[in-house]
């Protein structure tokens, strides 16, 4: 039995190979902020003017539609993208008093790999089936991997700017719009978590998922929860 266990690991391996990509999806420096809607212009984050605090919009983790390209996929595409150029300005009026034209906004997914397993040929796979899980085993794995790399891009991108404060307003800010999740304790928690232990700061605006941004809906914040 356990050669014949390896051989079904092996093979269930290779077949998941074949719809679920396994290159990471990196972060992107997309648009500087102040039109509305914003027009993408997809960028590495090294290309981020570095003399300008940043704006840094966190998602849990790409799906299928970041995969379009399986060689160069991106943050951000389908209805996520568009919720994002078209209503952005919303989730930023919940933080007043920032005066933001002219910042760079960078996209970053706090795991940069497909925890939702679904292949772009296989779409009827829904997030709910394996993102949740293997998001968790990810976030929670002995090695703190996955935290350990999220952290360290939270510190690259803030660089020597100080957080958004009424004494600091051009300082950067931080959006956690990482969806919540289906487990007992929330995947935007989660991901909370290191934000407030890489930064000085916690999240400027905790909001929905963008792709529940939509015309003539209410863009509803969302409460941390420590434990």
């Amino acid at each position: 039995m356990a050669e014949l266990d390896e051989v079904f690991r092996d093979v269930a391996c290779a077949h998941l190979k074949e719809f679920v990509p396994g290159n990471e999806c990196p972060d992107q420096y997309v648009a500087d902020l102040g039109q509305t809607p914003l027009t993408f212009d997809r960028q590495s984050t090294d290309e981020a003017p570095s003399a300008i605090a940043p704006v840094i919009l966190i998602l849990e983790s790409p799906h299928f539609l970041e995969y379009g390209d399986r060689a160069n996929p991106v943050p951000a595409c389908g209805r996520t993208g568009e919720g994002i150029r078209h209503h952005l300005h919303r989730a930023l009026a919940l933080l007043e008093g920032a005066a933001l034209d002219g910042r760079p906004l960078i996209l970053a997914n706090a795991i940069q790999y497909q925890c939702s397993l679904a292949g772009s040929e296989k779409p009827g796979i829904a997030p709910k089936f394996h993102r949740d899980g293997v998001f968790e085993r990810m976030w929670n794995h002995t090695s703190n991997a996955a935290r350990i790399h999220f952290g360290s891009r939270l510190k690259k991108y803030v660089g020597t700017h100080p957080p958004f404060s009424p004494s600091h307003l051009e300082g950067y800010v931080v959006i956690n719009a990482c969806t919540k999740g289906k487990l007992k304790r929330e995947l935007r928690c989660m991901v909370e978590d290191e934000v407030r232990v890489a930064l000085p700061c916690k999240s400027h605006v905790t909001v929905e998922h963008p792709c529940n941004w939509k015309p003539r809906t209410e863009l509803r914040p969302w409460t941390y929860d420590a434990d």
